[in-house]
């Protein structure tokens, strides 16, 4: 009866099952409205109003209570909704396995989620057809660089802007993004922060495929979502407005309230003194979801309001991805654009709650909301950059004075990852080489290694030199170049510095390509500053330990899950099963665990093979 009750082939009415779940409930699915960044839209509504969006191929189909924790369960991809706008409403094979692998690894992750209760294939019956990449399109790379292209590009700064000028035969565009990352789409190309063009037209799936039908049982303590608000406050507040549009919309709330927020619901207080108590702790769940997606390194990808639940979990498991070369403007899916990547998840948050703030006005003032739109922003800033500190090993009862110079330090750390850094590995080393005590020194150096003068004891006698570094030339001879010309440095003057090396080596593993002389020594400069900033009156050990329970080891990286839905296609559920395990936290395993069997398999950058591939790097 389970396995057919989760597949969608048995009717909840009736029978055991009736009596399973209590009720006599059947399945339902509900309308929502659409904000895409705080924006209302009402373009490709079926109804043509605004009024008719909803979940396509997602029906509840029943809720239980377990030890006092009421949860409503889902069937994802079980059939078609009245707001499929003609799609089959069936899920596949590849995006089930996807959202069960996903959703599960965020729970263990410690990030709030929807979780997956059941994952059923159609074993050799039904069949969806999708458009996919072909093998030779998933081998294109997908990222041009400057360098390579055939036409003319021009790039130059002016006014805070940059500006790339790309003539392509006849045409020519002009793009601009500013230099924080806010990039543009143009010509069939997406200018990305790194310096390269990606070509949007070797991305587009080019083949339709048959892949099997799968259902997900998602489950949550509800699945009210900001765009279901959003809609009855459209409907009570338009001029037209009844009574009882008015009183579906306070319905609608103390639902919320009921739901997600009982903590506020103290009795005798008023629906606009309990709706604004909830507004307050919606904020500190938006800000601890936000925090928590970018400390696993996690972007949602598709983060409109009726993809935002009220409750603040981690849903629509679609075009999300964990980042793994770290690019500030990484998002799975093109379609994302700049205003769902990566860094930009904590503003498109807060157009959220924009949103449901909106949707609070026929309670509360326009004061009220302002007011808690603006403790909102400022929740979502402190708890943002509370989580970069605490990543780095910093503690939130350090001085005022250290947080700054370690706010300081993750804004340095984060243009230094853009020289091609692997976010997850790179934080999670940066443990290991906090523990160590460099022996390295120049004397001990090989041709093409460096140092920094800021090193040097004797830095006051270079004349103004200060920071600058240094090339190895050859056997006792090390290079500097300054305004006064090269100079040549006696060993003497060098032995007391430590090279370095060993310290960088630490983290090497993390890089994709090997960085040059002078990246390598902003490293290696970097990662003394932060010691000598973090260690004090501290034990290493302690500090790194606490760093590897908020640095995952292991996250579910693309190619794990193509390498998982591939298997699975052929009947082949090993890596499935071996994922779930790796992700799970039983006893002292789990994703921050060591877990030394899976270090070689799954603790590294992307395989070769799978970079630049459509369906894996990006998506259409």
């Amino acid at each position: 009866e389970f396995t057919n009750f989760f597949s969608g082939q048995q009717q909840i009415a009736g029978g055991k099952l009736q009596s399973w779940l209590g009720s006599q409930q059947m399945s339902w699915c509900t309308p929502y409205a659409l904000s895409i960044m705080g924006e209302p839209m009402v373009r490709n509504c079926p109804f043509g109003n605004g009024n008719g969006y909803g979940d396509g191929r997602a029906i509840s189909v029943g809720e239980v209570v377990v030890k006092g924790q009421r949860w409503e369960m889902q069937l994802k991809g079980g059939g078609q909704t009245p707001f499929c706008r003609g799609a089959d409403g069936r899920a596949v094979l590849r995006s089930s396995v996807r959202e069960f692998l996903a959703s599960e690894a965020m729970y263990h992750l410690g990030v709030d989620t929807t979780r997956a209760l059941s994952l059923v294939v159609s074993d050799g019956g039904e069949m969806a057809e999708r458009p996919w990449y072909s093998d030779g399109n998933r081998d294109r790379d997908p990222v041009v660089r400057f360098s390579e292209l055939q036409e003319e590009v021009f790039a130059f700064k002016a006014l805070g802007f940059v500006t790339v000028v790309v003539w392509q035969a006849e045409i020519s565009t002009t793009s601009a993004w500013d230099e924080e990352g806010i990039d543009v789409e143009t010509q069939g190309f997406k200018v990305t922060t790194d310096g390269a063009l990606r070509d949007l037209e070797r991305e587009v799936e080019d083949m339709m495929v048959h892949e099997p039908c799968a259902i997900t049982c998602r489950v949550a303590p509800s699945f009210l979502r900001v765009g279901h608000v959003d809609l009855f406050a459209r409907r009570a507040t338009a001029s037209s407005a009844t009574a009882e549009q008015l009183r579906e919309h306070e319905l609608m709330l103390e639902h919320a309230l009921f739901r997600e927020y009982p903590e506020c619901s103290a009795s005798g207080s008023s629906l606009p003194e309990r709706a604004t108590a909830m507004m307050r702790q919606v904020s500190k769940r938006f800000a601890r979801l936000i925090s928590g997606w970018l400390r696993v390194g996690f972007c949602q990808g598709n983060f409109n309001a009726d993809n935002c639940l009220v409750g603040g979990r981690t849903m629509d498991y679609g075009p999300f991805g964990w980042i793994e070369r770290y690019d500030p403007s990484f998002a799975k899916w093109v379609g994302s654009s700049m205003h769902f990547a990566f860094v930009n998840q904590p503003q498109a948050a807060l157009a959220n709650y924009t949103t449901l703030a909106r949707s609070m006005q026929p309670v509360l003032t326009v004061e009220t909301l302002q007011e808690l739109v603006q403790e909102a922003r400022e929740e979502m800033m402190q708890s943002v950059a509370a989580m970069w500190r605490s990543k780095l090993g910093f503690e939130e009862d350090d001085s005022e004075e250290v947080k700054a110079q370690a706010n300081a330090l993750w804004k340095q750390l984060e243009s230094l990852m853009r020289f091609s850094a692997d976010f997850v590995m790179l934080f999670r080393l940066l443990s290991d080489a906090l523990l160590l005590e460099e022996t390295d020194t120049v004397s001990e150096l090989q041709p093409g290694s460096m140092v920094r003068l800021c090193d040097l004891k004797s830095a006051a006698e270079l004349n103004g030199s200060y920071g600058t570094c240094l090339n190895f030339v050859s056997s006792g001879r090390w290079a500097v170049a300054t305004e006064d010309g090269d100079k040549s440095l006696k060993p003497e003057n060098l032995e007391p510095l430590q090279s370095g090396q060993s310290l960088f080596a630490a983290i090497a593993p993390a890089f994709y390509d090997a960085p040059n002389v002078e990246v390598k020594a902003k490293w290696i400069a970097w990662l003394r500053r932060w010691k000598r900033l973090r260690l004090p009156g501290v034990t290493p050990s302690a500090v790194a330990e606490k760093m590897k329970m908020l640095n995952p080891k292991y996250v579910p990286r693309e190619w794990m899950l193509v390498e998982a839905y591939d298997a699975a296609s052929r009947g082949d559920y090993s890596i499935t099963h071996n994922l779930f395990q790796l992700f799970r936290r039983y006893g002292c395993l789990g994703p921050y665990d060591e877990q030394p069997e899976s270090h070689e398999k799954y603790f590294r950058c992307t395989p070769p093979k799978y970079r630049g591939k459509g369906g894996v790097e990006i998506m259409t």
